[in-house]
């Protein structure tokens, strides 16, 4: 499922695919489920047309990246996107003077986890995002170790159902399929990450504006809505596991920059150091 590898500083491989148009300027970060793995798109016309660059990174443990090494799991993944994100940015500025600028991103289920976290570390790179059926870190979850965290995802009969998205129950196919072949690395990460109570407090600096997609009020989707104060909700979906197919068109359009701000930029290069420097992202 993984198109190829990304080599970080520290020597460890990251799965990185790409879907949608490879050359527009608009990126957005698509953060999977759990489990999960690089390469289920929603549905491929509309991506292939809205405009949008999407990236989707594996997480340590799955598809083609490497475990990660014990320590703070969220912070340090966030780490990895982040110098993932400028090193595209740094080699796009080099071979066609490409800046992206701000950023979306999407975080289906437990992914949502990651996308907050990043947004609420760097809230001068998100501009907008967008939670899909989001996984929280509730008492009862948190009780009951082990196993998939995203089960409700993962139903393919909803899907196989959906007549104005065929293929969409194939692809969610492939996707769990791919991460059939690789060990329990990625879930026993996500697991550490959903325990980790530190990345709660970075919810309070999301700046970005924030759509939650979910099928109904749930008590995921209100856990992130609470946190987050610039959010609003879509809940008239019909099914956990078909809701990413059905919004997708209004997830990218939700995620496309406004006219406003299509001029306004992340980073600011500085002198000829070895790693571009991103001004706008206090560590």
């Amino acid at each position: 499922m993984t198109h190829h590898q990304h080599e970080l500083r520290d020597g460890r491989r990251l799965g990185v695919t790409g879907l949608g148009d490879p050359d527009a300027t608009r990126l957005v970060l698509f953060c999977h489920p759990s489990p999960g793995v690089g390469g289920f798109d929603p549905d491929p016309t509309v991506t292939a047309t809205i405009g949008v660059r999407v990236i989707v990174l594996d997480r340590p443990g799955y598809g083609g990246s490497d475990p990660m090494p014990e320590g703070d799991a969220v912070e340090s993944w966030i780490s990895d996107i982040d110098e993932y994100l400028r090193s595209i940015e740094a080699n796009a500025s080099t071979v066609s003077s490409i800046d992206f600028g701000r950023i979306g991103v999407v975080g289906w289920g437990v992914g949502a986890l990651y996308a907050t976290a990043l947004a609420g570390r760097y809230p001068h790179l998100v501009e907008g995002l967008v939670l899909v059926e989001p996984t929280a870190p509730t008492r009862e979850r948190l009780a009951a170790p082990g196993g998939s965290l995203d089960a409700r995802l993962e139903r393919l009969r909803p899907l196989e159902e959906l007549d104005d998205h065929p293929g969409a129950a194939d692809r969610m196919g492939r996707m769990l399929d791919g991460v059939a072949l690789g060990d329990a690395a990625g879930l026993e990460f996500d697991h550490r990450a959903l325990a980790d109570s530190g990345w709660h407090a970075l919810l309070g600096d999301v700046d970005a504006s924030t759509l939650v997609i979910s099928s109904g009020d749930t008590e995921d989707a209100r856990w992130y809505r609470h946190r987050i104060s610039h959010s609003r909700t879509s809940s008239a979906w019909s099914d956990p596991s078909t809701s990413i197919v059905e919004a997708w068109p209004t997830i990218l359009e939700f995620l496309t920059p406004r006219e406003s701000e299509a001029a306004e930029r992340f980073s600011r290069r500085r002198g000829s150091l070895p790693f571009p420097q991103v001004s706008r992202r206090p560590r």
